[in-house]
């Protein structure tokens, strides 16, 4: 008898499991690519992305090539490069000298570059930027990195296709590496 209370228990837990995927599958809902290549490439890159996310992500991404006529998918890769696609935000400890420290001098631990572009503390002091906002507002965030990438390719423009590179640095060893960093996720 208990054989075959088991398999019956089996054969139900196997029921219930197959109705539940099928709910999944008949619940979930299909994107077209064709309207939305800014969210399927997102989601083809980082596959156990949040799907919600990944379509406000889109969205922002959209809204701000379009206004600032700028490449999402080169935008999306150097995401890819920089955080993959987190909003994250990169530690450094430092040692500040001064005779006011005790031994003349002190280690303090801050951010040095923030979001999921990774703005440097030098691009952010010296465009003017909201480090806060660039902390927590995702939208923030794609926005002043299109406003960053146009301005970049206007002072490269002579590198033509090649001028976004120039997000990382302007120098040309670095600039060649970080392409073909960024260029795993074109």
């Amino acid at each position: 008898m208990s054989n075959f209370l088991t398999y019956v228990v089996s054969l139900f837990l196997a029921c219930l499991l197959t109705f539940l995927m099928l709910i999944g599958v008949a619940n979930a809902k299909t994107i077209d690519c064709d309207r939305h290549p800014i969210y399927c490439n997102i989601v083809d890159k980082k596959p156990n992305i949040k799907k919600r996310y990944a379509m406000r992500l889109s969205n922002f991404i959209h809204k701000y090539s379009r206004r600032y006529k700028q490449d999402p998918h080169i935008s999306i890769a150097i995401g890819m490069q920089e955080t993959n696609l987190r909003q994250i935000n990169r530690k450094h400890s430092i040692i500040l000298f001064g005779e006011e420290h005790p031994g003349g001098w002190k280690k303090i631990t801050g951010y040095s570059d923030i979001c999921m572009f990774q703005f440097h503390v030098n691009t952010i002091t010296s465009h003017g930027l909201d480090p806060i906002r660039l902390k927590n507002d995702i939208e923030y965030c794609v926005e002043q990195h299109f406003i960053l990438m146009r301005h970049k390719r206007k002072v490269c423009r002579s590198l033509g296709e090649d001028s976004w590179t120039c997000y990382h640095s302007r120098n040309k060893i670095p600039r060649e590496l970080y392409k073909k960093l960024v260029e795993r996720y074109l």
